[in-house]
């Protein structure tokens, strides 16, 4: 399949390739086009890109012009294995995450968004196909499997089934033996008796990451390069001692502790189904409790105000929306390894807010009349999306609020994180009308240095978000010594100012020239940058200052005044 975006077209045009892999797309405007190419089970690629993965060039098309492309594929990587249960037999429909390593920040207490997930066949085995070349985390969980008690049968209980057998069917049923219960090697020492079900607690079924442990951090990675096939990658997925987590809820006199919903939400890759157990809600005296917890690493949250899943008056369902209810919070970060955990003390405290206005500062544009039903949210940062403390999945949702007519705002609910801040205009088009060019909260930009809210925090006024009409950014030319046009190098802009070297900022960018060698970076704020031509770079190696730092030497320094498009152009030396 081939897409060819760019230029006049309204949107994306596809056409799918013959036999021999060639393609056509016809009538098109004079203007500047990107190429993609897609393949079962090979790798995405742009036309240009050195490989795959990386940023393609764009081909200048003139007025009667026939430019021939030739965009080649790599087969992508394989991870295939077997999925056992604790007998050796093989689990058919088992799904399986495969995730990139560089996603999984279980040390840092991170999140996976998107992994990749295949099922078991008949045989027990899974295969994925079309990755691309680096290191994954390969995991495995039931659906459902955290739906409760997980109970093990006590030989009393084994003999009382088998006696019920024999009585129902006239004959001897067959011995009991001890194959329902876990591993002899993974046992506990102890099980407590529970009198009504004549069953012991403690042993339930988590997610377990290859080669064979349940917990994120101990997960092994699994290298492969483009095209290869890594075989074995094999997991048996046996039942680990679980905990009960308890304690209570303290300091709120406004909100009925039975309408609060205490949230487990497991640190680590993000798994086919919810690897934590579900909220319970909280006694009228505020305890609470979870059962059939699974070793691994866990924040522990209630909130309480809009926002917040909470039960509803007549105990029935949730409500994410909760007027009038002050916006309280408490959080506790646990590490569970089948031990129980009790006499946990959450004490309500409030949640911190952020307030200010939307301006507009408008040059050719007329800024709306009335600024009421403008959007602004709380996000998080690329470089901080996988902190648990945002992680609010079955415990609400990031702050939203909409903006009065005279542009004020108030974001409620606050909890501990790293934030910035969200806005668009009504009908805007990124890139082509408004674009939030600051959010100024005491003389910084928390577009530039995201607001750290900790347990101490108070509430933040007077922040102030601005749209402007006036994009800034930087074109130029990049050419060789020869002064050809020099498409297959990169260009990368980031600012002189040390202090905004950060993950995901929006200060450094990159771009491939197209194919007349003409480059452009646009939305960039004022202010002094370097820019610099690199034969390849990853966008994670943007990521890191010591990277960054070893551009300078072969860099051009370029300052954008408000407003402008700076220009200017590079030569290859040599």
């Amino acid at each position: 399949v081939v897409t060819i975006t760019g230029g006049g077209l309204a949107g994306n045009v596809s056409a799918v390739s013959d036999d021999s892999g060639r393609f056509r797309f016809v009538d098109l405007a004079p203007g500047r086009y990107t190429v993609a190419v897609s393949k079962p089970a090979y790798l995405p690629m742009v036309y240009g890109a050195t490989r795959p993965g990386r940023p393609g060039t764009a081909i200048a098309v003139s007025a009667g012009q026939t430019v021939n492309v030739r965009v080649p594929l790599s087969r992508g990587a394989v991870i295939t294995g077997t999925i056992r249960d604790q007998f050796g037999q093989p689990m058919a429909g088992m799904p399986v995450t495969v995730s990139r390593a560089e996603d999984v920040t279980a040390l840092s207490g991170g999140i996976l968004l998107t992994p990749n997930e295949v099922v078991t066949d008949d045989r027990g085995v899974y295969r994925a196909f079309g990755l691309t070349p680096g290191e994954y985390v390969v995991s495995t969980t039931q659906r459902n499997a955290t739906g409760g008690d997980t109970q093990r049968m006590t030989q009393t209980a084994i003999d009382a089934r088998t006696r019920t057998l024999e009585q129902r069917f006239g004959a001897r049923a067959p011995a009991a033996s001890s194959a329902g219960a876990p591993p002899a090697a993974s046992a506990p020492p102890t099980v407590t008796a529970d009198p009504a079900t004549s069953t012991t607690r403690g042993w339930g079924f988590a997610p377990v990451f290859f080669p064979g442990t349940p917990i994120a951090a101990e997960a092994s990675r699994v290298r492969v390069a483009a095209g290869e096939e890594r075989t074995a990658v094999d997991i048996a997925y046996v039942p680990v001692r679980t905990a009960r987590v308890s304690g209570v809820i303290h300091g709120s006199a406004t909100v009925p502790m039975t309408r609060l919903l205490p949230n487990l939400t497991a640190r680590g890759p993000s798994q086919s189904t919810n690897t934590a157990p579900p909220a319970t809600p909280a006694a009228a005296d505020g305890s609470f409790s979870f059962s059939n917890v699974s070793p691994g690493t866990y924040s522990l949250l209630v909130r309480s105000g809009d926002g917040a899943s909470m039960r509803t008056a007549d105990g029935r369902g949730a409500s994410t929306g909760n007027p009038g209810i002050p916006s309280l919070f408490a959080q506790v970060d646990l590490d569970v390894n089948g031990a129980d955990i009790g006499g946990l003390v959450l004490t309500l405290r409030p949640a911190p807010s952020i307030s200010g206005r939307v301006v507009f500062d408008a040059t050719t544009l007329t800024a709306p009349a009335s600024l009421q039903g403008i959007r602004v949210s709380v996000v998080v940062p690329g470089a901080q999306r996988s902190s648990p403390t945002i992680d609010l999945l079955g415990a609400g949702r990031l702050p939203v609020t909409t903006v009065n007519a005279d542009g004020a705002f108030e974001l409620v609910g606050i909890i501990p994180g790293t934030y910035t801040l969200s806005s668009s205009a009504p009908g805007n088009v990124a890139g082509s009308t408004w674009w939030l060019r600051s959010a100024i909260l005491d003389g910084r930009d928390l577009l530039d240095q995201p607001l750290v809210v900790d347990a101490g925090s108070s509430d933040f006024a007077n922040v102030v978000l601005t749209f402007s009409d006036r994009h800034s950014g930087i074109t130029g030319t990049l050419t060789t010594a020869a002064a050809q046009p020099a498409s297959e190098f990169t260009v990368v802009a980031f600012p002189t100012d040390r202090a905004l070297w950060r993950p995901g900022a929006r200060r450094i960018k990159l771009t491939r020239p197209g194919s007349d060698g003409a480059f452009m970076l646009t939305d960039l704020p004022a202010g002094e940058y370097y820019l610099a031509a690199l034969v390849d770079v990853e966008a994670t190696d943007l990521q890191q200052s010591a990277f960054l730092e070893s551009l300078i030497g072969a860099s051009a320094k370029i300052t954008i005044a408000e407003g402008q498009q700076a220009r200017q152009d590079l030569r290859i030396a040599k």
